[in-house]
């Protein structure tokens, strides 16, 4: 999987004003509100997303996910909690990895949406093993584990 999934995010430039303003210490260029107070200044609201290349398999970063989500561009179906040890191997219970699994993913795009079957989840699993070799104590103590912190898609027809 060394295919990107490229999106653009599309400002709604219908709400507001941004105007150019350069910073008085570095020069740099940047759009603030007018309207907005102070020096945090908000982008444009998000219009939606447009989607660049939509490859048949690829890998996305969980807090990539994780921010589509909420800004509303991005559904997990079927998404459900899992908790794994995360602590040392001596006491592996004294820290928890908590991971959201899914079986798909959908991208609402501008043009339609685009579903991809989740292939891999976010999770601990044993070092040099596969999705499907369960992590048992054993692995913990000797520190055979890994996380993966992707999810895995392939591209729904």
């Amino acid at each position: 999987m060394g295919n990107l999934l490229t999106v653009r995010k599309l400002a709604d430039k219908t709400v507001g004003e941004r105007v150019v303003r350069y910073d008085p210490e570095t020069g740099v260029k940047r759009l603030v509100n007018p309207a907005t107070p102070g020096d945090d200044h908000e982008p444009w609201p998000l219009a939606g997303v447009e989607v660049i290349d939509a490859p048949d398999e690829c890998a996305v970063p969980t807090g990539w996910v994780d921010r589509a989500v909420s800004e509303g561009w991005i559904t997990l179906e079927c998404a459900r909690l899992v908790r794994r040890p995360g602590g040392p191997a001596g006491d592996p219970h004294s820290l928890t990895h908590a991971f959201v699994h899914a079986d798909v993913l959908v991208i609402h795009a501008a043009a339609g949406d685009i579903r991809y079957r989740i292939t891999h989840q976010p999770d601990k699993y044993v070092a040099d093993g596969s999705d499907d070799d369960p992590v048992t104590r054993d692995h913990y103590v000797a520190g055979d584990t890994r996380v993966d912190w992707f999810y895995g898609l392939q591209r729904e027809a």
